[in-house]
């Protein structure tokens, strides 16, 4: 069985997880989220850079959504 993941964040937690991602046999990453601008985000995988407003559209297509907020004042409030 193949764990499907989203990343949310893309600095440098979300690019450390893209790298265990795409490591690991029984994952599969699916999406990276982010709040900016998807034309903005260059990620080295080759899927999907998704506005974090269309994240409930995702729900059934992840297993996992793994959050890379970095530090408390990086996160909406």
């Amino acid at each position: 069985m193949t764990i499907s993941v989203g990343i949310y964040g893309y600095g440098n937690l979300g690019k450390g997880v893209e790298l265990a991602v795409n490591a690991s046999s029984d994952m599969e990453l699916k999406a990276v989220f982010t709040r900016r601008s998807v034309d903005s985000v260059k990620i080295a995988s080759d899927v999907t850079v998704v506005n974090i407003k269309d994240v409930s559209s995702w729900k059934d297509k992840l297993d996992v959504l793994i959050l890379c907020g970095g530090s408390a004042t990086d996160l909406p409030q």
